[in-house]
């Protein structure tokens, strides 16, 4: 929820910077929770002629209001892949949805990278391949003597 609050108030209309995958996919779930939840209120409260006519317009209403941190937080997320927020335009193609879904669910640069610095607060030094362990351990000494 706090994404989704801070991502509608101080980074509105922010596309600088980059968002990580928690910020972005949270920003969404809340954003679908808040329609759901919007629409079933006005399901509830609105008379069952007119339900249709309110929905259609409290729903215009809440995509227009949406829009632009939407955008943001989808290009910011793109940023931190170390890729363009050009890239939002691949939505308008089939093979793009599936581009574009790659770069949303990969994990961004370790460190910061052109488009500042890691969100995560991590350096390229501490990157999980750096901590890893190197593949060339050193062999146990074993009693090979041959008497």
């Amino acid at each position: 929820m706090n994404y989704f609050i801070e991502g509608v108030t101080t980074k509105y209309a922010c596309f600088s910077g980059r968002a990580r995958r928690a910020e972005f996919w949270y920003f969404f779930l809340f954003l679908y929770v808040v329609w759901l939840v919007l629409s079933a209120i006005l399901g509830f409260l609105v008379p069952a002629e007119n339900v249709k006519m309110v929905l259609f317009i409290v729903t215009m209403v809440y995509n227009v209001a949406i829009f632009v941190p939407s955008w943001a937080v989808l290009v910011r997320r793109l940023q931190d892949t170390n890729h363009s927020g050009w890239n939002t335009l691949w939505i308008y193609t089939v093979v793009g949805i599936v581009v574009l879904l790659k770069y949303l669910v990969t994990a961004g640069d370790h460190g910061p990278n052109q488009y500042g610095e890691d969100p995560k607060g991590s350096t390229s030094a501490e990157a999980p391949s750096a901590a890893m362990p190197s593949a060339e351990t050193p062999t146990e000494n074993k009693n090979t003597t041959q008497s």
